[in-house]
């Protein structure tokens, strides 16, 4: 079951000049990588306060990747095992940087182009996050204002959102 009570958060998203992003390359920061949030479909709903573009950091997804292929679930059936192998012995990583694709796994996924998600002020973006995505780039001093919505069923570590039935 999705859901019937999702988080919603209004969102300043912005370039950060701060010492984490400064770490050198590759470093991974807020949610600029690709990434599926889960193995199972969850949403995110965005809806645009301002005009989003290629320049302030828009939503970006890979079409058709939240379909299950053979592919995909080898790539599941790894992630799993490097976040389990991880919590053993007690590395409490943002689960989602956990289950980065690697390079390989990026290539027998397709490449996984994820297309940036622009519109004016009032768009209304809906994606099932458990395709992969991240968010763009930002040009420096830009600002993406908008208002956002998660429907999931469950968190990862399996703390339920919703009541058994």
């Amino acid at each position: 079951p999705i859901d019937r009570r999702p988080r919603i958060w209004f969102k300043n998203w912005r370039r950060t000049e701060t010492r984490q992003a400064s770490r050198g390359p590759g470093h991974v920061v807020g949610s600029n990588y690709v990434h599926a949030d889960m193995h199972y479909p969850t949403f995110k709903v965005f809806f645009y306060l301002s005009d989003v573009t290629e320049r302030n950091g828009p939503f970006c997804f890979a079409p058709g990747s939240h379909h299950m292929t053979l592919a995909r679930y080898e790539y599941e059936y790894e992630a799993s095992v490097r976040v389990a192998r991880a919590r053993a012995v007690g590395d409490h990583t943002a689960y989602a940087v956990m289950r980065r694709p690697n390079e390989s796994q990026m290539r027998k996924l397709g490449g996984l182009e994820c297309k940036p998600m622009c519109g004016k002020a009032n768009t209304l973006v809906l994606a099932n996050t458990q395709g992969f995505h991240r968010q763009g780039d930002f040009q420096p001093g830009t600002l993406r204002e908008g208002v956002y919505l998660c429907f999931r069923s469950s968190e990862p570590g399996g703390e339920r959102l919703v009541a058994g039935d």
